[in-house]
């Protein structure tokens, strides 16, 4: 599934399908709020997405929406994951200032807290590894002001699904004056669980790095931020990266 956003004076934006070779292009939703972040189920059934500052659930062919969970004006819910057996949806709760990592069975069952490794909060996008036995995410490392102006930097990690064996796979390192901290983002994992694909983000530019956390090997691809959206192979897979 994917997003397309309508008319620009509306800035509305609903979830859509295609196959692969773009062909049978279906819409799904069709709302007054933005509709974003869809996962599909493993067994390509169903979908979650957010809807809103709400999570929702819909069958593939459109039908049976249903709301997972409600959100408000105080309560947000971030981009949802489906587990790889099917059994639970991973995602974020913002609450004020406060980001937690959440699980919810998908008849809206079970909603549990994810434990964190010490001195970790406020994570963004969390993505279960293929075998459902990890968990990474990025989340914000600091801000450096570079006169004139302030920039906030983000990292990336991966820990056990029970919040254990945490580990650093991107972090900011501050050689400024000599070069400005790349900043991470969003990463997800690689069909086999043993690389994470995520984006490095220079002050110019930015990269599709490949990294293998619990191994040695790191591959990198750049990214011309000029270009419009391309495919990139990382190791041997088909990365789409929008501009």
């Amino acid at each position: 599934p994917y997003r397309v956003e309508n008319e620009p004076e509306y800035r509305n934006v609903d979830i859509w399908t295609m196959r692969a070779d773009g062909s049978n292009v279906r819409q799904l939703t069709d709302s007054d709020v933005d509709d974003f972040s869809p996962s599909w189920s493993p067994d390509g059934a169903r979908i979650v997405w957010t809807h809103g500052s709400s999570l929702w659930i819909i069958n593939a062919d459109g039908s049976d929406a249903q709301p997972l969970l409600e959100g408000d004006p105080q309560k947000r819910y971030g981009p949802p994951d489906w587990s790889p057996d099917g059994e639970q949806i991973l995602f974020t709760m913002s609450s004020g200032d406060d980001t937690d990592m959440y699980v919810i069975k998908p008849d809206g069952s079970g909603l549990v807290q994810v434990d964190m490794p010490i001195g970790h909060s406020k994570p963004l996008s969390p993505r279960w590894s293929p075998n459902g036995a990890r968990i990474t995410y990025f989340r914000y490392d600091r801000t450096v002001r570079i006169f004139p102006v302030s920039r906030s930097y983000y990292s990336v990690h991966a820990m056990d699904a029970d919040g254990t064996n945490g580990i650093d796979i991107a972090v900011p390192v501050d050689n400024y004056p000599a070069a400005p901290p790349s900043s991470f983002g969003p990463s997800d994992w690689m069909p086999d669980g043993s690389t994470v694909a995520l984006i490095q983000d220079y002050s110019e530019r930015a990269m599709l790095r490949s990294v293998r956390p619990y191994g040695p090997e790191l591959t990198r691809r750049d990214i011309v931020p000029d270009e419009l959206a391309r495919w990139y192979e990382v190791d041997g897979i088909d990365v789409y990266v929008p501009q």
